[in-house]
């Protein structure tokens, strides 16, 4: 990654300039969500359909489909003296490009870069929450809830009714073969075209039932957002 940002830094500013850049708190934060690679973890995404969507969010929210296609959009402080924000566009573009150099059946496309007002925005449309996940190195699958189990994915705990339930195990969820799962490592708002019936303890699902905030008070947790096409 320090390869990366010297690439782009190297050409306007002195090292000393540009490892103060390189290290500050804020930078890391948005690379990490816009760059595309990996350090420790990694980014947060957003999603599309027709036009494109996010393009009026003022916070980081992820946007999922019926079938699975993912936009994010990314809104991040941004006030760095030391760096060119066309600099790191490129930067973006590259690794969109390498990515889908190497994998030719995916595709990752970036719907808006913008700098204003001391905010980052960004919008990246992914074909599939697979495509989402290996670009990002994160953690986000969307299909059945078979499937999900087939690729080892843990259904343990209570899942929350959003319909006044009783709270279930994935065992007493009747027709389970019936209902599809998104899940997520990412600690952000997901806004979504489907309607959530069942969601883990770990998130908090809006009454229109088509918006959840993941809470962060465990990293290493997954969310579970379990509906019907």
């Amino acid at each position: 990654m320090i390869k990366l940002w010297q690439k782009a830094l190297e050409k306007s500013y002195s090292c000393a300039i540009l490892y103060t850049a390189l290290f500050t708190e804020d930078i890391m934060k948005i690379y990490k969500k816009i760059a595309g690679v990996t350090i420790a973890c990694s980014l947060s995404v957003l999603l599309l359909s027709g036009c494109t969507k996010g393009n009026k969010a003022t916070q980081t929210t992820v946007y999922i489909d019926r079938n699975g296609k993912i936009t994010e959009a990314i809104v991040e402080d941004w006030d760095q003296k030391y760096y060119d924000e066309h600099d790191l566009k490129s930067q973006i573009d590259n690794e969109i490009k390498q990515y889908e150099d190497e994998n030719k059946d995916s595709s990752v496309k970036l719907n808006k870069f913008k700098v204003e007002n001391k905010k980052i925005k960004v919008n990246l449309t992914y074909d599939s929450a697979s495509t989402y996940s290996e670009f990002n190195n994160i953690t986000a699958f969307c299909g059945t809830i078979l499937k999900a189990q087939e690729e080892g994915f843990s259904f343990d705990g209570k899942f929350n009714s959003t319909n006044d339930k009783p709270s279930v195990t994935i065992e007493e969820l009747d027709g389970s073969e019936e209902y599809s799962v998104y899940i997520l490592s990412e600690k952000e708002k997901v806004n979504t075209e489907f309607k959530i019936l069942y969601a883990s303890e770990n998130v908090k699902v809006s009454d229109n039932k088509k918006t959840a905030v993941i809470s962060d008070e465990d990293e290493n947790s997954l969310a579970y957002l379990i509906y019907k096409k």
